[in-house]
């Protein structure tokens, strides 16, 4: 079960990552601040990978006690 919440956990992360590296950031940050960028990108696609993870994992975990 461990290894399952690891897998969503990641896959979400990744799935935020690609969505935010999609949206041009360039109008709210100052020229040439590409590094501010990207730590700005990683911190918001960790936080919104795992609100994804929490999500799918109470879902999965309602679902089972639904069916006891």
């Amino acid at each position: 079960m461990n290894i399952f919440k690891l897998m969503i956990l990641f896959f979400m992360i990744l799935l935020a990552n690609f969505s935010m590296i999609r949206i041009d950031f360039g109008k709210f940050f100052k020229k040439n601040s590409t590094r501010e960028i990207k730590v700005f990108v990683i911190l918001v696609s960790f936080a919104l990978g795992y609100l994804g993870y929490i999500t799918i994992i109470t879902i999965y975990e309602l679902s089972l006690n639904f069916l006891k």
